[in-house]
């Protein structure tokens, strides 16, 4: 898909060189949802037809954030990337996409960009409608219609959910989709709590309520996780089912459903 999506990535240069791509990754590969895309991309740019030359950067947003940070990142790339031009750019998660898309125009002018990863349309920054973006589509409606019918004595629903970037764009989005559920279930989004606040919350959970954890890679306190870590912690801390919504979020304690996974 990626190589019909940039158009004449495979032939924009001789074959014995390979095109030149950029791979701008939002996160670190620490986060296996980043490892994912990565292997993903580099399947396709590795292939004997394409035998792409590519360059990989990582902004480390989760952990760094800050508009001084960012200001440092665009130097940075001012200074690597001013003088090399790139047949294709590919961006995952939705900081790399942002940084795009604010200096492309400086950076990377008229080169084909494709970004993967994306929350939904709606987070998609103005002025991007010449970029190819493959939008996440979590199906949380569908995962909790079959656990309301796997629980059929469910009373109440928990919402578990960040404040990064990510979280809410993913809130907004889970709210949207799940509005047919409303007249079903209650269902409560959780303010932002630290990692012991999760713990304590999901230990006291009691008969008729369930628990939904959407993303958690940042805790109220500011802490950072891994994409595993808050999931382990609450599907081992709750005496009531957990639902998850991506694959690698999945452990032997919590229910998956329609999950959403970066390998597709």
């Amino acid at each position: 898909m990626l190589g019909a999506v940039l158009p004449g990535l495979a032939t924009a240069a001789p074959a014995v060189e390979g095109p030149r791509v950029l791979i701008l990754h939002s996160y670190t590969p620490d986060f296996s949802w980043t490892r994912d895309l990565h292997a993903g991309i580099l399947s396709m740019l590795d292939t004997p037809e394409v035998r792409a030359r590519y360059r990989v950067e990582y902004l480390d947003a989760k952990h760094h954030d800050t508009p001084a940070y960012r200001a440092r990142l665009l130097e940075l790339f001012r200074e690597k990337y001013r003088t090399t031009p790139f047949d294709g750019i590919i961006v995952t998660d939705n900081h790399a996409l942002e940084l795009v898309a604010r200096h492309r125009a400086e950076l990377f002018p008229r080169t084909p960009v494709v970004a993967c990863g994306i929350n939904d349309r709606a987070s998609i920054p103005a002025g991007t409608d010449d970029l190819y973006s493959i939008i996440e589509n979590p199906a949380h409606t569908a995962t909790l219609t079959a656990a309301l019918r796997q629980n059929p004595g469910t009373r109440k629903i928990f919402v578990l959910v960040d404040d990064t970037l990510s979280g809410q764009s993913i809130r907004q989005h889970f709210l949207e989709q799940v509005r047919p559920l409303v007249d079903r279930v209650a269902i409560e989004v959780l303010p932002v709590q630290t990692r012991d606040q999760l713990v304590r919350f999901a230990r006291e959970r009691t008969q008729g309520e369930l628990l939904y954890l959407l993303v958690y890679f940042q805790d109220g306190a500011g802490q950072v996780f891994t994409a595993e870590e808050i999931p382990r912690l609450i599907a081992a801390s709750a005496p009531v089912p957990v639902y998850v919504a991506w694959d690698f979020q999945l452990d032997p304690a919590a229910v998956g459903g329609g999950v959403t996974s970066a390998l597709g």
